[in-house]
């Protein structure tokens, strides 16, 4: 994430549109202090939820298996979320053990 935010800046900002599983869920919270909203919220929640289905298992139809990881997609869409929002903070990343900070430029050097 830290890499495809030094390579195209306005992009990456625009990037949390694609979580729509947990922008559906949060939408969902704020929504249960509204008394006129929870239709329209879980309607909405509900939509998403099948278009994150269909694109699952349109991209499995190949051969694999269509439930074999259909468990792990709340948590995949999390964890793509909770990374994005830490690369916004931080230009310093993990990798293969060696930490290293990333310039403005997408350049890593290893962190001292």
């Amino acid at each position: 994430m830290r890499t495809i935010r030094a390579l195209s800046p306005r992009c990456f900002k625009a990037m949390f549109v694609t979580f729509s599983l947990p922008m559906a869920v949060l939408g969902l919270a704020i929504a249960a202090f509204d008394r006129a909203a929870p239709l329209a919220a879980w309607s909405l929640f509900a939509l998403i939820l099948i278009a994150r289905l269909l694109l699952h298992w349109g991209h499995r139809a190949g051969g694999r298996q269509l439930l074999s990881d259909f468990w792990l997609l709340p948590f995949r869409d999390l964890l793509l979320c909770v990374t994005w929002c830490r690369s916004l903070f931080t230009s310093r990343v993990s990798w293969r053990g060696s930490e290293f900070d990333v310039d403005a430029n997408g350049i890593m050097r290893r962190a001292s």
